[in-house]
Order: structure tokens, then sequence, then C-alpha cells
């Protein structure tokens, strides 16, 4: 079977490494033996990384060659005279990079055309019996071989410095005082720099106090804002539900209302202006029940594919993720959580982009006196806090009070409820908590200073 390789870059790179110390370096960090494909480029590779390790001093062509001689290597390299033409063969420093990455990427190739030959040739017995865990492994391999591609170098300070002056000009220009995306509640976006690239936020609460409506209303009006696409993986809440929800806190519709089509014209128009204006935005939902963390990466891909830089990603909720590899029967659920957190915050460092993870609190919280969410009530896990970015509580102390006001009420008051959204963890800035108030009849929450006014301004345009 043929296989893809360069054979000039492979040069290019050992010829650098002996003029260089800093390339020699940089390519020790980056390229391993089996990234070469021919075999007198394996055998020089491995001595000039047993030269280096054993002086960590810049390798000079004839102590390369005294060292070949040694090991009984020279001939099988083609005798003092390749490696001088090596030498000869030598272009510029500046076009190393260039050479290195070659030299992998072809590597990667070969590696993907050798796996998915054996996935022709295996897939019958290897598959047999469980191919949905099969399918995993593939993913998962493949994902570990082109993983790779995705190491970055190390970062001058220099060039910090100036991706820290762009984010300054961006704010000024855009007169705002945070680089993430916003949510158009100020409070929160003031405190929290709005959701920041490759960052996780997990938001906590006990079920029913209203995390997926939060979360949902953090989505939308980020995808309003940004146009970028944004994703909500539902594994709870059904398309309809998660549709009327929406529909009901833009356009401030009675949920109930949406649900049996009883709205009268006024309404209906402010439900054909949401519609209007949400279409305009890249929101999309994904309701796939136990959904692994490799098909949430696959879906998110498609849409970086199309689309390019992503928007924010929602999660509702991560107790209900299937792990992608199945796991022993007594493997405990904790450890799970924790291999699941783990991959998301990858998942979110990949594309670069934010995501908000949904997460349940234990009962201990409702068997306390005070009901103030802490660390400790996240259920299943400690691994959320300890990856987490930012770490945000719902506190509702009408929870569990008023479940018939729930169900039945169609006014704006009789179904309000006062809210605290803690930010429990910040890792970019400080802790605080944030008086909401919940009109739990329209899915909608309200950050309690002049954004009320706001908000029933946007319902009558």
């Amino acid at each position: 079977m043929d296989l893809p390789f360069n054979a000039e870059a492979e040069k290019q790179v050992l010829a650098n490494m002996i003029f260089s110390q800093d390339i020699l370096i940089d390519t020790l960090s980056r390229l391993t033996v089996d990234d070469f494909y021919v075999t007198e480029h394996k055998i020089i590779f491995t001595t000039l990384k047993n030269i280096f390790e054993s002086n960590k001093a810049k390798v000079e062509p004839y102590a390369l060659i005294d060292k070949l001689s040694i090991d009984g290597n020279l001939e099988k390299v083609g005798d003092a005279s390749y490696i001088l033409e090596l030498v000869d063969s030598y272009h510029d420093i500046a076009n190393a990079t260039y050479y290195i990455n070659s030299v992998s990427e072809k590597a990667i190739l070969r590696n993907i055309i050798v796996f998915s030959n054996n996935v022709v040739n295996k897939w019958p017995q290897e598959s047999s019996g469980d191919i949905p865990s099969y399918i995993n492994k593939v993913e998962k391999e493949i994902t570990d071989i082109t993983k790779k591609r995705r190491v970055e170098d190390f970062v001058p300070i220099t060039e910090a410095f100036d991706r820290y002056k762009t984010r300054v000009a961006y704010i000024k220009q855009n007169g705002a005082n945070v680089d993430g995306l916003t949510t158009g509640y100020s409070i929160f976006d003031s405190i929290t720099f709005g959701f920041k690239p490759s960052e996780m936020t997990i938001l906590a609460a006990r079920p029913s106090v209203g995390k997926s409506a939060l979360a949902l209303n953090f989505l939308y009006r980020v995808a309003l804002r940004t146009k970028k696409p944004c994703v909500f993986f539902s594994l709870e809440m059904g398309l309809d539900s998660l549709t009327d929800r929406i529909l009901a806190s833009k356009s401030g519709v009675a949920n109930r209302k949406i649900q049996t089509a009883n709205f009268n014209k006024e309404e209906e128009r402010r439900l054909h202006n949401a519609m209007r204006d949400i279409s305009n935005s890249n929101l999309f939902i994904d309701e796939t029940p136990a959904i692994k963390v490799v098909e949430i990466r696959a879906k998110v891909n498609k849409l970086y594919s199309r689309f390019g830089e992503m928007g924010l990603i929602v999660i509702d909720y991560i107790g209900l993720i299937t792990p992608d590899v199945k796991n022993k029967k007594d493997v405990p659920r904790s450890l799970e959580i924790g291999e699941i957190s783990a991959s998301l915050k990858a998942l979110a460092r990949d594309f670069k982009c934010p995501i908000l993870v949904l997460a349940q609190l234990n009962r201990n919280v409702d068997d306390r006196k005070d009901k103030t969410p802490i660390f400790s009530d996240l259920k299943e896990s400690g691994s959320l806090e300890q990856d987490a970015d930012v770490v945000l509580f719902i506190d509702r102390p009408d929870y569990g009070k008023n479940e018939k006001n729930d169900q039945e009420a169609n006014d704006d008051k009789a179904s309000d409820s006062m809210v605290k959204v803690i930010v429990a963890k910040n890792r970019n800035g400080s802790t605080a908590t944030i008086d909401f108030m919940f009109q739990k009849h329209i899915s909608r929450f309200v950050e309690m200073d002049n954004t009320f006014e706001n908000e029933k301004k946007e319902n009558e345009g």
C-alpha cells in the first residue's frame, strides 16, 4: 500500500536540527521517530536525539557521523557521504516550521490511512455484538490520531501583548467593558465579562428551579447579539417544549397560550416578531437523548465547518451524558462525570468557544436550614468545580412552595419569583450575587435593575 510522505521535508528538518540548536529542541518537542517515513531518516533523527540528550549541545555534522559509526548505523544511512549531502542540502532556517509541519501532517495522514484500512478489513470481527461501542472506539482513535494537529506552540509574550491590545481596541470600539459574548444582562456581564472563549461555565440548581429557562435566556440573547452559531443540546426536554419557552421569553406571551394557540391579535403579532428576530440568528437545537461527548464534538464540528467561529454552546444537562467508552459496571459515576467534564472543557478549548453546562445539586441543600447552594452540593462529582472557569448557582427561596401558581398562572405577577444567581467561582473575575426576577409563566429571567423597563419596551416593539 502506497503511503504519503515528503522525503525532502524530512531531509530539511534533519538539516535544520544540525544547524540550529533552537530548531533541534523545537523539533524534538514536536516530532517523534515514527513521524519520519524514510528508514535512514528515522535512524538519523534517533541519533540526533540521543546526542542532544547526552550533552544538551548543538550537534556538529562530524559528531553525528562518529555517533552513527559507533552505533553501527553509518552504513545503514548510506555512509558519511549521505550526512554530508544532507548538510549541503540545507536551505534556510526561516522555513523550519513549514518543514516540521509537513512531516507531521504526512505522518498523521499515514496513520489515518493505516487505521482506515484496518477498519475496512477488521470491522466484521471487531464490531460483532456491540456496534455502538465499536463506533465510539473508532471515533476515539481517530480523535487521538488527529489531536496532535491541535497542539499549539509556545506563544511569545510579545504576541500575547499584541492579542491584549486587540482585545482593548475591541472593547473601546464597541463601548463595552467585556470581551466575552454578552447576554445583555448588564450586571451579569460586568461581573463575568461575558461568556468567554475556551471557558466552561457550570450552572447548577435543584430540579425545576429554572436552570433550563435561565440557560435558554442566555442562549438566545447571545445568539441575537453575536449572530454566531449557538446551540442548545437538550438531553431531557423535547424540541417543542424548548421552542415554546424561547418564544414565550422573547415575546412575553405566556407558555400556556403558546401551547394552546389561545392568543389574541396583539399576542400573535408579538409572537411573529419574536420568530422573525430569532430566525435572523444562528440558533440551533439538538434533542438527542443520552448523547456522548464525542457525538457533541462531531455535531459542533459540522457547525464550525459551515459557519466558522462558534458562539455559545449549552448542554442540559451533564448528568444525562453517556460516557464515550463503556466502562466496567463497578466504575463510580463520579469518575465518569469527571471524565465527561474534562472532555467538555477540552471541547471548549479546541473550538475556542464558551460552553455552559447545566448540573443538578444533590438533596443536601434541601435538608439544611440555610438552603443557599454551596460547592459540596454539586451532584456526583467534585470535578465540575475544578474544571469550571465559572460556577453559577440558582437560589430560589420560594422553591417548592408555589407549584400550583406555577401551573395555573397566566398573568405577570402570579408566577413571579425573586431569584438569586450566585457567581460562586469566577476564575478571571470576582464572585457576587445577582438578583433576578424569574417570570415563570413566560420562562423569562429579568435582571433587577433598569432592564425590566427595557424588556417591556422590547415586547412592545
